[in-house]
């Protein structure tokens, strides 16, 4: 396991929290400067609530796994008397300002006082907040960490000060070849998986080469496709391989560039839909002008959101399923699908402990052995 080190945040914003106190100069929190972010905070009432973010973690692997992730603030109260305290209230991960997982403050008081450049941590190496963050979250500049402090003081008002902001990722590189995949690969089977008055499929089978003759649907105005589903991959995967990553492409085209819509895009076995739906709602080009052109979904790290695995993708049941919809109110219009691909990209079982994966120039020439370390076969 690695991780970033501690990070600043480069932006932050705040958010009305149930007509909290407002802060000021946010952008103080940026770096350890004894400058301070400031909030005076209403008698037994909550501040608003503060966001920072875009972190920068770029030093994270592409695909890595996510183990756990810490943040530490550096902060204090102060007031004239010195009998109450501002409290935590909240903390929260979050991503373009939703808040997501676990509230990890617990109504403790802060540093009283004066600026002592002491930092409170929560979280861990191992602590996910309650959510399954995975590596492109954590790489959305909308990241970061969400904070509220409490005024427990019935008579007065509090001042709250936050000197610094950081935040700590720890990680699994997740580190395949991603030129070891199975290239693009075409279905063995093509069929139509039946949808509630969704418009049938022609010709399916047209679909398992590129040869400019289409799988085709003629959608009536305002209504939908039936699934058009591409399945019996051959991929050639070697026995007990990690799969790290499906990608899927498709060429498409249809008589009505204003009507019709790219509705669903999901992985299936046997007809049952799993993970991602990723489809754009995009529209198509003209069959007419029909140039070979793909449109393509997932990448070599993306599982869409499901543990698929060695067993999963090497069924003849494992593929993917297409449906479309028209948005004209006036007129029917048809969808027509040249061709359909998956490629798989993968770890073959044992990768690293195959004296093929180990460089010559770490193998020592067993002239250099102490001979009494070996023994014969006759020894064992």
């Amino acid at each position: 396991m690695a991780d970033t080190g501690w990070v600043d945040p480069t932006d932050s914003a705040q958010y009305d929290y149930g007509g909290g106190a407002s802060w000021s100069n946010l952008s103080n929190a940026y770096s350890q400067n004894d400058t301070h972010a400031s909030c005076d905070v209403h008698t037994v009432d909550h501040s608003d609530r503060i966001t920072y973010f875009d972190f920068d973690f770029s030093s994270i692997p592409s695909g890595s796994s996510i183990d756990g992730v810490e943040f530490r603030y550096d902060g204090y109260d102060e007031t004239g008397l010195g009998l109450y305290h501002v409290q935590e209230f909240l903390c929260q991960l979050h991503i373009g300002g939703t808040v997501k997982g676990d509230d990890k403050f617990i109504s403790a008081d802060v540093v009283h006082g004066s600026d002592t450049d002491t930092y409170h941590s929560f979280g861990g190496a191992s602590d996910d907040w309650g959510t399954n963050y995975r590596w492109d979250d954590i790489q959305d500049s909308g990241f970061g960490v969400s904070m509220v402090f409490y005024n427990e003081d019935i008579l007065d008002y509090l001042h709250m000060y936050v000197d610094h902001v950081q935040l700590k990722i720890h990680y699994t590189e997740d580190n395949p070849d991603p030129d070891n995949d199975t290239g693009w690969i075409s279905p063995g089977t093509m069929a139509e998986y039946t949808r509630t008055d969704g418009s049938v499929w022609s010709f399916e089978d047209n679909a398992k080469t590129q040869s400019d003759t289409y799988a085709d649907t003629n959608i009536p105005k305002e209504e939908f496709s039936t699934y058009l589903g591409a399945s019996n991959f051959s991929f050639g995967l070697p026995t007990g391989a990690t799969v790290h990553g499906v990608e899927v492409r498709y060429e498409v085209y249809t008589t009505s560039v204003d009507g019709a819509r790219e509705e669903i895009v999901r992985l299936h076995k046997a007809g049952t839909q799993s993970g991602d739906d990723k489809a754009t709602g995009r529209g198509f080009a003209d069959k007419t002008g029909d140039n070979d052109t793909y449109y393509e979904f997932g990448d070599w790290n993306d599982m869409w959101s499901t543990g698929w695995g060695y067993s999963d993708v090497t069924s003849s049941d494992f593929g993917v399923l297409f449906a479309m919809n028209n948005i004209d109110d006036a007129v029917g219009v048809f969808v027509y699908v040249d061709h359909i691909q998956i490629k798989i990209t993968y770890t073959p079982l044992g990768y690293g402990n195959d004296v093929n994966d180990v460089s010559s120039i770490n193998i020592d020439s067993i002239n250099d052995v102490d001979a009494t370390n070996i023994q014969t076969v006759n020894d064992v």
